[in-house]
């Protein structure tokens, strides 16, 4: 009695590898079953924005045609990785919205499991659940649960981005390497990621490992060639490369910009209630000055002002690859507290970041950032719906993205495709140039993002700013749909702040 028994004092390391793979399987199947359960309601929706006006088009041609280079949208500089992900997907599973969904939650699920295991990593044994506070924080995102069911760039490059950087920590340079060729053939800013992982490792001394890691951006040789022999530019389009790179560049939409990072990435959703412990950490802790944290700062100032410099849209969803870098930070930096704080902070943040879910937000946001999003697919298939019962053989003017949706069946709008004159602004310009076409139909739709935000409904002046800097134009009345286009409103839907309305010709109402 008392004697133990030869292996009972300690697992071997086999053992305890087998144990802990075992744990980290069903670990991440419980993420995932809880990623598809909050979004179940959601499976089937259409496709929305760019998801239905560029990246599933894009797939399709790859799906149906075998062309890499998109024929049926415009082709632009993203490669072609997701594209292609989907399209075998879908050669296996059939084409539809459903699989199309599942698939990019599932890759969801593997950024949130990935996000835990870099927390744990980060934290090198602080007392608390930081790896669970990055979790409980991903989930109650707006941004995070509406992009992970959209078939769209960001996502996929945050998974690969968070498989790359624990690599690279896990001095497995030559996995990490694969993994950012894998990154950047998903979207070409993860081209960032390699280059300061080589520009670090240069530092460092260790030059032969820092060179290898050139073969990622090196890789995406054959995609620009391609691009270029195919549309006579490595950008695809003319218009791309302009809004993307030159129109970006102007001071004061620089600045704004930058700003607008600062106020998603630091204040927003309650996150000014980690950023400021773990700037003040950030010096003060000697955990802060190991290794890793010193490339999470570079690579996260890195990446965020490549997306600035080159994104003309200035997109949230471009900052997915570093959220859950900084959510990592502020968990590490409530545990670094203790006592009651280590609690209340992530509570409060995580409380004030869901009710995002359901009041306006402060500073404009587009759509997709939330769940104004379902709110207008809603509409979209409202008004489709409307014109197969009583348009069915209509010509029909609208903008991007219903006038998308209108003309490819599967996307979850039409059955059948309308003839569309697609307009690129409702303006009183589009409007004149649209009538000598004469559709029988105009759908007028809102999509400023500006309409529904806390700033623009108590600083009426920010349009002055908008017009001044954006070129931005007030959109068109109903008045002036029906006296310059001689249409008639037939129907009006309207829902938190959206509305799509009908128009048509007296002729057509008979």
């Amino acid at each position: 009695m008392g004697r133990r028994s030869a292996g009972s004092e300690a697992a071997p390391p086999d053992g305890r590898r087998a144990a802990n793979l075992r744990a980290s399987i069903v670990f991440f199947v419980l993420i995932a079953i809880a990623t598809v359960a909050i979004h179940y309601p959601l499976l089937r929706m259409p496709f929305y924005w760019d998801e239905l006006g560029q990246f599933v088009p894009a797939a399709l041609d790859i799906f149906e045609r075998g062309a890499w280079v998109p024929v049926t949208t415009l082709p632009n500089i993203h490669p072609p990785g997701l594209m292609a992900l989907l399209a075998g997907v879908w050669k296996v599973f059939r084409y539809s919205i459903a699989a199309t969904r599942f698939t990019m939650l599932l890759l969801a699920a593997a950024g949130v499991f990935l996000a835990f295991q870099l927390t744990l990593r980060l934290a090198g044994g602080v007392p608390g659940l930081p790896g669970f506070t990055t979790v409980l924080l991903l989930f109650t995102s707006p941004l995070f649960y509406t992009q992970a069911m959209m078939a769209q760039l960001d996502m996929p490059a945050m998974v690969l981005t968070l498989v790359a950087i624990l690599l690279f920590l896990e001095e497995r340079v030559l996995l990490s390497v694969a993994a950012c060729v894998a990154l950047v053939w998903v979207k070409e800013t993860g081209a960032v990621l390699p280059a300061i992982m080589g520009v670090f490792l240069w530092r460092e001394g260790r030059r032969p490992e820092a060179v290898l890691f050139a073969l990622p951006l090196l890789s995406l040789a054959p995609w620009l060639w391609l691009l270029w022999k195919s549309t006579g530019s490595m950008f695809g389009n003319r218009e791309f490369a302009e809004y993307n790179v030159l129109y970006p560049l102007h001071p004061a939409r620089l600045t704004l910009g930058l700003l607008r990072r600062f106020w998603e990435l630091c204040l927003n959703h309650g996150y000014f209630l980690g950023a400021i412990p773990l700037a003040i950490l950030w010096r003060r802790n000697a955990m802060f000055a190991r290794r890793e944290w010193r490339f999470l700062l570079w690579f996260g100032g890195a990446h965020v002002l490549a997306v600035t410099l080159a994104g003309g849209a200035v997109l949230e969803r471009y900052l997915l690859p570093v959220l859950p870098l900084l959510i990592a930070g502020f968990a590490v930096a409530w545990s670094l507290l203790g006592g009651r704080k280590a609690i209340v902070l992530p509570v409060a943040t995580a409380t004030l970041s869901a009710l995002g879910f359901f009041l306006p937000p402060v500073l404009p946001q587009p759509e997709e950032n939330d769940l104004q999003m379902t709110r207008a697919v809603k509409l979209y298939q409202v008004a489709a719906d409307w014109l197969e019962w009583r348009h069915p053989e209509a010509t029909v003017a609208t903008g991007w993205p219903l006038s998308d949706a209108l003309q490819r069946p599967g996307l979850g709008y039409v059955d059948k495709r309308f003839k569309v004159y697609r307009i690129s602004a409702f303006s009183r310009e589009e409007l004149e140039r649209i009538a000598a076409k004469k559709p029988d139909v105009f759908l007028l739709f809102s999509d400023d993002e500006f309409a529904r935000s806390w700033i623009h409904e108590r600083i009426p002046a920010v349009d002055l700013i908008r017009a001044e800097l954006y070129q931005w134009k007030p959109p068109v009345s109903g008045r002036e749909v029906e006296e310059t286009l001689g249409m008639r409103e037939e129907s009006r839907w309207q829902a938190a702040g959206s509305s799509v309305a009908v128009f048509v010709r007296p002729r057509t109402l008979e």
